[in-house]
């Protein structure tokens, strides 16, 4: 039970920003940053995705991601008409390698996205 006090929880900011960069006609680059910090508490990640069109209604994602002290992440998709499956995996690059035995995270991923009332080339974020 709490009786008095002020119990605060810290501002939360954060900044993230990225650019898609269309290489040619089949091939685009979206690099990407992201900057968290809470209180003590605070993570940086950078990294890069790749789109490669296969033809008209699907694509081949593939890329990685650092989170700064954590881990590296490779990831792969195939994004066909609407939806996006994909595999990532978390390498360990922290201090926490020697507790997990240098094994490190495998994920899954379906995700659906809507391309209502987008007319041309269609933007792709990973993270979403």
């Amino acid at each position: 039970m709490f009786v008095g006090g002020d119990a605060r929880i810290p501002m939360r900011y954060t900044a993230h920003g990225g650019a898609r960069v269309r290489v040619n006609d089949l091939f685009e680059i979206t690099p990407n940053a992201l900057f968290l910090r809470q209180g003590n508490a605070q993570q940086a990640a950078f990294g890069a995705y790749s789109q490669m069109m296969l033809n008209n209604e699907s694509d081949l994602l593939f890329g990685g991601n650092y989170r700064v002290d954590d881990a590296a992440i490779a990831f792969l998709g195939f994004h066909i008409k609407r939806m996006v499956f994909g595999v990532s995996y978390d390498f360990n690059t922290s201090n926490l390698n020697r507790a997990t035995g240098s094994k490190g995270g495998l994920e899954l991923s379906i995700s659906f996205k809507s391309r209502r009332g987008i007319v041309g080339p269609n933007f792709f974020c990973p993270r979403l």
